[in-house]
Formats: C-alpha cells, structure tokens, sequence
C-alpha cells in the first residue's frame, strides 16, 4: 500500500512504500541522496547499496518512482526512507528545457513560458498557484457566507456585452459572435433572481499591450447585489472581502509565501482609504506637482503615487477613488451628473473596478444610444429593467492582479497558468 509522505512520521522504523517524481540526486562518497516529491511533500532517500546506486547513476531528474525503505528520522528529524528496493514507473531519458532544482529560475520569462507545460512544476510556480488556489476558495466561503449565489457566464455572445473596439470577433456558424468583455450584464440579470451574486468569469480584450499587468484573456471575481443604499455599502462588501481573503491566505499559505518572499500588504483597521477623483488629482496635484487638468482617468503612474500616498497617510496598501468622469453605459449618474462608479487600487495599481449601476429601462436605454449603440442589441438585459430591478452595484476584482501583488510577483504572466497576449495563446507562441 502507497504511504504519501506527510505519513512518513507516523510510520518510523516500519518498511513503507512511496511514490512520486524524482526532483533530484547526489552523491557523497559511498552514500547516494535522492529527493522525491509528492502532491503532501518532499522526503529524502538514502542508499549505500552498490547494485541501488548503480541504477540511480543512470535515472533522470522527474522520473516517476515506486520506492521502499525503512522509515527513520535523519539527525535533524525530518522523516528520511532508508532504500531497499526502487521501481522506475515511468523514466525520463533527457534533460528539461528548464531548471527545475534550481530555487529561482534562471531562464528568461520568454523562455519559462514557451515551456510552460513544464515550467510549473518549478517550486516557485508550485508556491505561487497554491497561493491562487487559496484565494479563490477564501472569496467563495466569503461570498457563500455572505448569502450570495455563484452563477456561471457566457463566454460567447451575440454582441459585445460593454461596446467599444476591444472586441475578440469570431464566426459562429452563419452569424458574427464575440467573446465576452465582461459578465456585467449576466451579473446583474442574476441579481434580478437571486438579489445577492457572484462568479469567477473570463473576460476578453483585443487590446494590443504588451505591459507586465495587461493580457487579453484574464479573470474576474465578480460581486453584484440588490438594495444598496449607496456606493459605500459595495466598498463596505468589497474592503470586507479583500481582508478576508487576505486573512486567510496569510495564515494557510505562510510557508509558500515566505518562499517567495513576498511582503504581506498594508491592511488598515475599518474600511479602506477613500477619494473622490477630483480629492485625488488634488492630491496628485499638491504632493506630486502632476497637473491633471482636463482629466477623465488615472494614468498608470498617477496610480502608483496614489497608493504611495495610501501607505504614508493610512497605513494601508489599499485606496479607493470614486466619481470618475467617465463611465460605462450601465453606471448610475444623479440628477446633478455626478458618475456613482468606484476604483480599488492596491499597492501600485487599479485592481477592480465597480459603483452603482442605472436600475430605470428608460436611463438605460437612452444611455446606450448616447454610446452610439443599438438597445435592440441589448433586448435581454433591458428586458429586466421593465419588470422590476432594485438600486443594485457591485464590483470586478482582477483575479490574476491580486494574485500578482499578494505573491510579489513583477509579471502578470507568472500568476496564470497559461497566458495569452498580443504574442501568445494560452502560452504558446503565435508571432
């Protein structure tokens, strides 16, 4: 019977068989070290066995291994299996185009991602999707607590779900489709069903930027719930959830977090940090001397001060900027114009964006044809609007930016299993 290696220490001085890939290997004069690794943990083998080394000379790194041995504890006591007898389930006859043994990798992250299939089974991207694993079960237990509903989104519409020209178009059948912008419209559908809701959606965009933080496919954790009062009950539901999320990601993911030796972010005591636009270029304007004269939007630099000016005023690595000049078709403007829309930005950058949302057919409507679109492309989504919709809002948390600064990671690459930009498809190079 396989014993994992978490087991190892319960079962001392007992002959256990273990099963794994082998991550390395070494000599130190007669003694021969091996390192196996399975999905509980790492164990050492030893062997001083002529006919066991000679086998182990001519074994690959990532070979997968049936081993048995005695279990004992080494002079430091971690568990170590004493070989007796090795199996080669299935042997590795080259050598990899990445290091894997080495602690950082060494290779270009051009090169990491043309061998993405392999790449991750490196442990700093083991560490950094367990960490992404965590926060996505740490948003679901939040949001299930919180009584609100997971739905599942279209990836493939009729028509753009936000308008604008960052649109993936593609031939369905006879017909034109697009891939979704975003599940916005879906989420507040749902909200029309089940008042409180929320999802992990991908989304699309055809825009051709090749920075650290931008890819064209990504995901959002997506939150939309009815009766609200004001913005500030979804900067409430949203400054809950991030400390949530982030508590306890601190706690289950210590170790692999510590390995990548990334800094836990600045948490402060009640909600985050708040500014209206025109309150941040003010800020932007008197501590930085950047003049935001006619501005709509932040720059990316103007995003990064401003959470320099978070941490210095508030503690806090988290600010929230509401009221922007510019919108979506679907954001809630009051009778004096005012846009109820709202920005978090974290550490150095936007990572979600969200605000009130229009619950009149007739604003709606009239602000679609403001955008220069159809209402007849939008039949669906209006349709609820004339048979009841509460004031609702909510937000879209960047799923890959989060993980990015909460592992400290440079590249928005690293933190997705298989990228796609300008240059690449699910990691694969088309250009």
């Amino acid at each position: 019977m396989r014993t994992l290696i978490s087991e190892i220490k319960t079962k001392l001085e007992q002959t256990v068989k273990i099963k794994g890939r082998l991550i390395s290997k070494r000599e130190l004069g007669a003694i021969s070290f091996l390192k196996i690794q399975d999905f509980t943990g790492v164990c050492q083998i030893v062997t001083q066995d002529k006919s066991l080394i000679s086998l182990i000379e001519a074994m690959h790194p990532q070979s997968i291994l049936e081993v048995e041995g005695k279990a004992v504890l080494d002079p430091k006591g971690n568990p170590e299996i004493h070989l007796e007898s090795i199996n080669i389930i299935n042997a590795v006859k080259e050598t990899p185009g990445i290091d894997l043994q080495s602690k950082e990798p060494k290779e270009k992250l051009e090169t990491i991602l043309s061998h993405r299939a392999i790449s991750l089974r490196h442990p700093k991207y083991q560490d950094i999707f367990k960490v992404e694993a965590a926060i996505i079960q740490s948003y679901r237990e939040f949001m299930t607590d919180f009584g609100a509903t997971e739905f599942f989104s279209p990836l493939i519409l009729a028509s753009s779900s936000e308008g604008g020209a960052e649109i993936f178009e593609l031939e369905y059948f006879d017909s034109k489709a697009t891939l979704a912008q975003s599940a916005q419209l879906y989420k507040q559908i749902m909200v029309g069903v089940y008042e409180r809701v929320f999802g992990l959606s991908k989304c699309f965009r055809a825009e051709n930027s090749n920075t650290r933080r931008h890819v064209t496919e990504a995901t959002q954790l997506e939150f939309e719930m009815g009766f609200i009062e004001s913005i500030d009950d979804i900067l409430e539901v949203e400054t809950n959830a991030i400390k949530y999320i982030l508590e306890k990601v601190y706690s289950k993911c210590e170790k692999e977090l510590d390995r990548l030796n990334a800094r836990r972010l600045m948490v402060p005591d009640g909600t985050f940090p708040k500014l209206t636009f025109d309150e941040a270029c003010k800020v932007l304007n008197d501590k930085f001397e950047i003049d935001t004269e006619g501005w709509d939007d932040l720059s990316t630099e103007s995003e990064k001060l401003l959470c320099e000016y978070a941490r210095q005023e508030f503690n806090s690595d988290f600010i929230f900027v509401t009221n922007f000049k510019k919108a979506a078709f679907y954001a809630y403007r009051d009778e004096d114009g005012m846009i109820h829309n709202v920005d978090l930005l974290c550490k150095e950058m936007e990572i979600s964006s969200g605000g009130r949302r229009f619950d009149s057919y007739e604003d709606l409507k009239m602000s679609i044809v403001a955008e220069g679109m159809d209402p007849q492309d939008f039949s669906e989504y209006l349709s609820i609007f004339k048979f009841g919709m509460p004031p609702h809002g909510g937000f879209g948390i960047g799923f890959e930016r989060l993980v990015m600064l909460i592992t400290g990671q440079d590249n928005i690459r690293e933190c997705i299993l298989f990228p796609s930009d300008p240059k690449r498809i699910a990691s694969q190079n088309i250009r």
